[in-house]
């Protein structure tokens, strides 16, 4: 490495793609987060739908998206990463979990004819007290990365209580109903494949409704796509 090569090391680091650690190789991830990662080889033994072991399959009942794709198992490592970004407004990381979203995507074929990439919205109040959403950041720095386009379809009717606080069944019914798709939006979304974006996937209850929104306005197709989703607590990494 050149005396300019290591100067510029030095000022701009590498930084791992799920932790933003600096990491002193060319690699993308720190050897913490490699081990999150989740793979979409689909090799014989794990779930087709949802990328994880059968024996940790998340796909308990009828999904309206085709695939559920994530960068990585939500871990303590990653957890903590997700609340930087989300809560305390640390927005590069979130250019760094679309980095590993792309890579996810990649690997799983959903990139194939994708017309638009959608975020999953907020209510606008509760954008508001945050100052941003955290779904509409990862799905713009996917959009630049991937070239699909961007589309933000979707808002949110009502202010519901935050998913993370509610049970399984209180999850589903705490969505039900609430999404629409944009007027304006709608001629885009008649006939779309669709990539549906979210931070944090645990039940799926709330990609399961939006994706249920986007077929009633006609979409074609929707797979789903988020930076993190919530494993069995048997899981060992």
């Amino acid at each position: 490495m050149s005396r300019a090569d290591r100067l510029t090391a030095a000022i701009f680091p590498n930084r791992c793609c799920g932790c933003g650690a600096v990491i002193f190789t060319d690699g993308e991830l720190c050897d913490n987060c490699e081990k999150c990662r989740a793979h979409f080889a689909y090799e014989r033994g794990f779930c087709k739908k949802c990328g994880q072991r059968r024996t940790e399959c998340i796909c308990e009942r009828h999904s309206f998206f085709g695939k559920a794709v994530f960068a990585f198992f939500y871990t303590d490592t990653v957890k903590r990463t997700v609340r930087q970004f989300k809560f305390r407004g640390n927005l590069f990381y979130g250019r760094l979990f679309a980095k590993q979203m792309y890579n996810a995507a990649a690997e799983s074929g959903i990139l194939t004819d994708a017309s638009f990439v959608v975020p999953v919205p907020m209510h606008g109040l509760k954008k508001l007290r945050r100052g941003f959403n955290q779904t509409e950041l990862l799905a713009r720095e996917f959009s630049k990365i991937s070239g699909i386009p961007y589309l933000n379809a979707l808002k949110k009717l009502t202010l519901s209580p935050s998913q993370h606080d509610l049970n399984s069944i209180e999850r589903a019914g705490n969505v039900a109903g609430t999404f629409e798709v944009r007027e304006k939006c709608a001629d885009a979304v008649n006939g779309a494949k669709i990539i549906l974006v979210d931070d944090i996937m645990t039940t799926h209850a709330t990609m399961n409704e939006a994706a249920k929104t986007l077929f009633i306005f006609g979409a074609e197709k929707v797979d789903a796509l988020a930076a993190a989703a919530a494993v069995k607590k048997n899981r060992k990494n």
